[in-house]
């Protein structure tokens, strides 16, 4: 028994001075390892126009042009409900590359939906170009900034 004791003290010892080696081993070799400091990142892009177009902010103005009020049709920009058209007309703001949909699927009806007014920087949608809609989730447009 005391034997067994003895060479359990020796492998704990062992085990011990072989994790106090390992350690200092580690910190050794991270001096050795060549560390890039992080460096401030510039927002400065290689390509401020393009960088310019992304940022530039536009506005469209859609009319419902069917005579009743359609106040669960909803205006979607990328996903995300900007408004419905409780008042037959929508103003929205939008980006380069932003999708305008239009979510008309509480309603079995055909809508037609007219680009009243765009800001002068949009390109697409073309004002007064009319869509058609009946019961669903469609795509109106991709917004494109000139």
């Amino acid at each position: 028994m005391y034997k067994l004791k003895l060479l359990f003290n020796k492998i704990e010892s062992l085990i011990l001075l072989l994790c106090l080696f390992l350690i200092v081993t580690i910190f050794m070799l991270q001096g050795f390892v060549k560390t890039n400091n992080l460096e401030a990142i510039s927002y400065k892009a290689k390509n401020q126009n393009l960088l310019n177009t992304y940022m530039k902010k536009g506005v469209i103005k859609l009319k419902l042009q069917n005579n009743k009020e359609y106040e669960e049709v909803e205006v979607l920009v990328n996903g995300e409900v900007a408004g419905n058209f409780k008042d037959k007309q929508i103003t929205i703001e939008v980006y380069n590359n932003d999708i305008i949909e239009i979510n008309s699927t509480e309603y079995n009806k055909n809508l037609k939906v007219k680009i009243l007014k765009t800001s002068d920087n949009i390109k697409l949608p073309k004002i007064n170009s009319i869509y058609n809609i009946k019961g669903t989730l469609d795509i109106l447009s991709r917004v494109i900034i000139k």
